[in-house]
């Protein structure tokens, strides 16, 4: 049992074995890697969490474009249509927001929703109404 050649044979054949799971564990981790974690999808409520950090008219402008250009579109039948109709409201409350803009506004998602011409003429009318002066 003192021999060392016995415990020679024993490490040759742990190095050889750690040798061979570590290329398996290389190869199977390259085969069937992880994937990454997609990429969360930006809401509505991700992005009226943003509406409040608009102070100047740029920044404003900026949420406006990007609301068109995401957000746009809205099913008639959509569960989000009362959360959808209150960014808007939001948006066009901003102080830095003026009656131009906020008409502009109102006419661009009208084309892209006709089905809400209504409710949206509504909204913007009484969100311009109460706007702070």
């Amino acid at each position: 049992m003192y021999n060392h050649g016995f415990f020679a044979l024993f490490l040759i054949i742990a190095f050889v074995f750690g040798t061979i799971m570590l290329v398996f564990g290389v190869v199977a981790r390259s085969m069937f890697g992880v994937r990454p974690p997609k990429p969360k999808q930006f809401t509505l409520k991700d992005f009226r969490e943003l509406i409040p950090t608009a102070k100047d008219q740029k920044k404003a402008l900026e949420l406006v474009d990007m609301f068109i250009k995401k957000f746009n579109i809205l099913a008639p039948q959509s569960p989000q249509k009362q959360e959808w109709l209150d960014t808007v409201k939001e948006l066009v409350s901003l102080d830095s927001i003026d009656t131009d803009k906020a008409a502009e506004v109102r006419e661009r998602l009208i084309s892209k929703n006709p089905n809400l011409q209504n409710d949206i003429t509504q909204l913007v009318g009484n969100a311009l109404k109460n706007k702070k002066a």
